[in-house]
């Protein structure tokens, strides 16, 4: 797949035959995002050790999985214990949709401490400038409790900063909510370093984490067959408690009046001209506007 831009402005998006059905939704992106097509990079990262099963199920979904033409790097990141069957799976393993690279750990590494979503980077760098002013203030002396939030008692958690600075903006993610619970992506509960670990005894109900896969096209799903506007989506606070927008920005900026204020320092400042985006939680009386 290739686009290209003539002298006129216009983007010409080259697409294969096959693929035109499967792209029909294109016509609702904005003229703006066509010349953007091909800037956006996919790669499939894999971490596995001894679950020879449960990667050739990962393997032929990944196969199965149709990506318009492009090119698809993969990584099978191999703990240092990794067993014998799957070594040979994963060097047997033909992957057609690019290159595949393999790397092996002589450290143990185990599995990564966070579940994986996606972060747009205006929020991203705005999250790095916010760390950066937490870290540089005394916890003690600048507070941010969430009323009634279990994050108030963590000590050590990224997620911890990034659930208060959500909670401060009025912030929100999107979450599908198709019939039956389906979904992109399921739990299996097989048995590995969490789920019928020795060490570990919560009891997992299997009902509570295995949904059914969505099969279809979700575009069926949507109204008209389009995402309605933000605006129009259900919104539901920390709590689980439908709340507009409106009500998530106020109930942040009610909590923002009891963060200490900062003077910014040429430290914050340097951060937020490298990344070119707004300092949180200060006092505009005092900086300089253009920042923004």
């Amino acid at each position: 797949m290739a686009s290209e831009s003539n002298r006129n402005g216009s983007t010409l998006v080259v697409l294969p035959r096959l693929s035109v059905p499967k792209v029909l939704w294109m016509a609702d992106l904005r003229s703006t995002a066509l010349p953007n097509w091909n800037r956006m990079g996919i790669s499939e990262n894999i971490i596995t050790q001894n679950r020879a099963q449960s990667l050739t199920r990962l393997l032929k979904s990944l196969s199965n999985a149709y990506y318009l033409g492009d090119e698809i790097p993969i990584t099978f990141n191999m703990d240092s214990k990794v067993d014998e069957p799957t070594l040979k799976l994963v060097n047997s393993f033909n992957w057609q949709h690019g290159p595949k690279i393999l790397r092996r750990r002589i450290i143990q590494e185990g599995l990564i401490l966070a579940v994986s979503e996606i972060f747009f980077p205006k929020q991203w760098r705005e999250f790095y400038v916010y760390m950066n002013m937490r870290f540089t203030e005394d916890a003690k002396q600048n507070p941010v409790q969430i009323p009634k939030s279990r994050t108030n008692g963590w000590q050590a958690s990224w997620k911890k900063f990034l659930i208060d600075m959500i909670y401060l903006r009025g912030y929100v993610s999107l979450y599908p909510n198709f019939p039956d619970q389906a979904s992109f992506s399921t739990n299996h509960m097989e048995p590995g370093a969490h789920i019928s670990a020795k060490d570990n005894v919560v009891r997992h109900d299997k009902s509570d984490f295995e949904v059914p896969l969505l099969n279809e096209d979700f575009k069926n799903f949507l109204p008209n067959g389009k995402l309605p506007p933000a605006s129009k989506l259900p919104s539901l606070n920390l709590f689980n408690q439908s709340v507009s927008l409106k009500g998530l920005k106020a109930a942040g900026a009610k909590l923002g009046q009891d963060v200490l204020g900062c003077n910014p320092t040429e430290g914050y400042l340097r951060i937020a001209r490298d990344f070119n985006i707004t300092i949180l939680l200060l006092d505009w009386e005092k900086i300089d506007h253009g920042i923004s």
